[in-house]
């Protein structure tokens, strides 16, 4: 039996390896975005803020990005997938690889978009715990 390997490869702003691939990737022609998450997050009473996190596709659904609006505003994650996956889990997995690199994450959630957030943290903890 063979380990099967991820539908899911990310690629972060936070990674010097893939810097390139990042570059190009995150220029592709996105559909539109939706709105993902808000939250706060916190390293110390005095070191805090929030985070906006928003979500877009290509038109064939292969590639995703992960869009932070809060400043800088910028691309923060991309993501290619080789099958059809629910949004939730993909924004999981982006979510995921960018907070394990020391970028942006979100600590306490307080407003969702469009989405399943049992699915989305579920997901999440999962890739965590992995």
């Amino acid at each position: 039996m063979t380990a099967r390997s991820s539908p899911i490869f990310v690629l972060t702003h936070m990674q010097a390896a893939g810097g390139e691939d990042f570059s190009r990737l995150k220029r592709k022609k996105w559909c539109g975005w939706q709105f993902l998450i808000s939250g706060e997050w916190s390293q110390t009473p005095w070191n805090q803020g929030k985070n906006s996190f928003f979500i877009s596709h290509t038109k064939d659904k292969r590639y995703w990005a992960l869009l932070d609006r809060g400043f800088p505003r910028r691309i923060v994650a991309v993501a290619r997938v080789t099958e059809a996956l629910p949004i939730e889990e993909i924004a999981a997995a982006m979510m995921y690889r960018l907070a394990s690199h020391g970028g942006e994450y979100i600590e306490l959630p307080y407003d969702y978009g469009d989405i399943d957030p049992v699915a989305l943290w579920t997901k999440y903890d999962c890739l965590k715990n992995a």
